[in-house]
């Protein structure tokens, strides 16, 4: 892993995202990133025009926070931190900057379900910010001060596609000697599937990625929802990571609402992975070539 990025607006809940992305970064030697996004203020709305002077005043009060941020012990203890303030940008559209491109994760502190709808990176502006980021999203809650990754469960179907949106949670169960909990949930309707079936996917996907500590885990329940919550709670799991954005008919399920809506009210710190759909694409994580032989070219 080389980039972290940490979108904030100097909440509790951002802090402790910077905290939690911090030690990551200590962990891998990635770089962190801390990144404020404003719209500049204007007035003359008939002929929109920028306030100048109200502007340099925004942009010192955001650069003092920044750099407060950054002489804390945790930032201080790396070897690469830097800031970018981005303007006229929203949380969801940040992820765009050439700057930000090659990043490899996001850790979001998002704010818990009761917050007022006027905060950062809370309710739609995260799910956005999932669904467009090219990389995995790590959302954290205010109370989530600390972050362990030694239980990950990886909630999935397991067909095809799971062989690039897994490649995050092998990363970091290799970097955090993480034991992985594989998981399908069946339900009662189109989302049934045969437990023989089941179990040898997630035993294919592990052996293919050559797993040496997790578990394969089927769960039945009314919903895919709740079944991952049951589980989930009735191990313990620190992370829960989550497949978005695809696009297979058993992928349905996982087809962005769910990710975004888990994220939004899990009580766990919920990582959301992206799934690579062509060769041009840049992996989640810098690949190697172990890593490509796994994933296949298919």
């Amino acid at each position: 892993m080389k980039k972290i990025v940490v979108p904030t607006d100097f909440s509790k809940s951002a802090t402790n995202a910077t905290k939690i992305a911090a030690s990551i970064a200590k962990k891998t030697g990635a770089e962190l990133v801390l990144v404020h996004v404003y719209e500049r203020p204007i007035y003359n709305l008939m002929e929109p025009t920028i306030d100048s002077k109200e502007e340099t005043k925004i942009r010192r009060y955001i650069l003092d926070q920044l750099e407060g941020i950054m002489q804390t012990d945790d930032l201080l203890a790396l070897k690469n931190v830097s800031n970018l303030v981005l303007a006229d940008c929203s949380v969801s559209q940040m992820m765009q900057n050439s700057q930000l491109a090659d990043a490899d994760l996001v850790v979001i502190g998002s704010h818990d379900k009761s917050s007022t709808l006027g905060s950062y990176v809370q309710g739609t502006n995260t799910e956005k910010l999932i669904c467009n980021s090219p990389c995995a999203c790590l959302v954290l809650k205010e109370h989530h001060t600390e972050l362990s990754f030694e239980n990950i469960v990886f909630a999935s179907t397991f067909e095809k596609a799971a062989r690039h949106s897994f490649v995050p949670v092998f990363e970091l169960s290799n970097i955090f000697h993480s034991r992985v909990h594989l998981l399908h949930v069946n339900t009662p309707g189109r989302f049934f599937q045969r437990t023989e079936k089941s179990m040898g996917l997630m035993t294919r996907l592990a052996h293919r990625f050559q797993l040496r500590n997790y578990t394969t885990n089927i769960v039945n329940d009314y919903s895919v929802e709740e079944g991952i919550q049951y589980f989930t709670q009735s191990i313990e799991a620190d992370v829960l990571a989550i497949p978005t954005g695809l696009e297979t008919k058993f992928y349905h399920l996982l087809n962005g609402n769910l990710a975004q809506d888990m994220a939004h009210k899990a009580s766990r710190p919920v990582l959301t992975l992206k799934r690579k759909t062509s060769k041009k694409e840049n992996s989640l994580f810098q690949p190697i070539d172990s890593l490509q032989q796994i994933i296949g070219t298919a």
